[in-house]
């Protein structure tokens, strides 16, 4: 499996971004840069014990800890990754959450595109994982769930979940916070 892409949306330091992974990718940069953050990001997405914690995410987790709007509406974070280069059996077993990546292009093929889209040497077979979280003022709690966002639902509370035996089948991440520096 390879993470191709992952976009994170209201995440910690990053208001939107996108990151392509176009083949061994190592993440260096200054303190406060972001690289925590996309490992979190991916943590959350592909971890397979995250989402069992009491409380997966909290206030600190959102863009400038800001989870509401200005007239109280919750403002969600949004994480999205692609995944390519899945086994046979896990193609078989996620047929129906299944899309196509255009390694040329570097998008998900949509809907709309036609056959001879598909068929190019380029494209290959694909699956999307996207996390929701959000506050809950009625409950006063913070939510997350982890979903295929293909196909989708006609309701959101519908969504196909992605539990933690998914994640182990696609080859789960498990993240272990490591500080160094003085």
């Amino acid at each position: 499996m390879l993470v191709r892409r992952l976009t994170i949306k209201n995440f910690r330091g990053v208001l939107a971004g996108e990151i392509l992974f176009t083949g061994r990718t190592v993440l260096v940069g200054g303190n406060s840069a972001g690289k925590s953050t996309i490992c979190e990001a991916l943590d959350l997405l592909l971890g397979p014990e995250r989402l069992n914690r009491p409380s997966p995410i909290d206030e600190h987790d959102f863009h400038g800890r800001r989870y509401l709007d200005d007239d109280n509406n919750p403002i969600p974070i949004q994480l999205e990754c692609v995944l390519t280069d899945l086994s046979e059996d896990l193609q078989r077993s996620y047929r129906s959450q299944s899309e196509y990546w255009d390694t040329e292009s570097l998008n998900v093929l949509d809907e709309e595109s036609s056959p001879e889209d598909v068929d190019k040497p380029a494209v290959i077979p694909a699956i999307r994982i996207a996390f929701e979280g959000i506050y809950n003022p009625a409950e006063d709690e913070f939510r997350a769930q982890c979903y295929f966002p293909h196909p989708p639902p006609e309701n959101p509370e519908t969504r196909n979940r992605v539990s933690r035996s998914d994640k182990r089948g696609f080859g789960f991440i498990y993240l272990r916070a490591l500080r160094t520096g003085a």
